[in-house]
């Protein structure tokens, strides 16, 4: 998607279930925040072969990878909800797109990294800067399950901080100011600063030295 570093990253879990004397959780979750104002939400576990699904949800559109391709289900932010709120039966796409899958992913990872030692390019499947990005974000959520605090990502020290209030306080002032959403470079998803509140919510009046008139 363009991101790299996380800015935020928590997780949960435990051992719930096998008790063999291990210290890996046998459910474990991640969620990773980025200042590009997406997140990333993966979980896993031994108990349980039931499938989760690989995908990207935007605010105009989901893909959903799928072997040998991925599909592509348009939404509507104005029209409410564009899914029913139970999967009964998987949604129709609006376009299928199909890529020839490798043989063997390992092996084709393999393959593409001796090409490029011997052409001497840098540009391989998984480059290093990539590989630093997720060693970083695992590390920081096993930090986080084990200490039970959420963390942050420092850009400027390339360090771990301890999380805080300012996080949420951030994301909410700007809302109060009916700010700009921030983008991933080259993704655009509209533009939510400027989306007008339906006409009951005037019903609520207008924030008042920035207390909210409902309290």
């Amino acid at each position: 998607m363009g991101v790299r570093f996380p800015a935020r990253v928590t997780a949960g879990g435990g051992l719930y279930l096998e008790y063999d004397g291990r210290d890996v959780p046998d459910l474990g979750t991640v969620v990773a925040d980025y200042e590009e104002g997406c997140q990333l939400v993966v979980t896993a576990t031994t108990l349980s072969g039931y499938p989760i699904e690989d995908v990207i949800r935007g605010r105009l559109g989901t893909i959903k990878f799928v072997k040998g391709g991925f599909h592509l289900f348009r939404d509507d932010p104005t029209r409410g909800a564009s899914f029913p709120a139970r999967m009964e039966q998987a949604p129709e796409p609006a376009l299928v797109e199909s890529v020839e899958p490798p043989r063997n992913d390992t092996e084709a990872l393999w393959e593409n990294f001796l090409e490029c030692v011997r052409a001497k390019r840098q540009s391989t499947f998984s480059p290093p800067d990539l590989g630093a990005v997720a060693v970083t974000t695992a590390a920081m959520a096993v930090q986080s399950y084990r200490t039970g605090k959420a963390l942050f990502w420092d850009r400027e020290k390339r360090a771990v901080t301890t999380a805080d209030s300012t996080w949420a306080e951030r994301w909410e002032k700007r809302s109060k100011q009916g700010a700009k959403p921030n983008q991933v470079f080259g993704w655009s998803g509209g533009d939510g600063g400027v989306v007008q509140p339906p006409p009951h919510q005037s019903l609520a009046g207008p924030w008042l030295n920035g207390k909210d008139p409902a309290v």
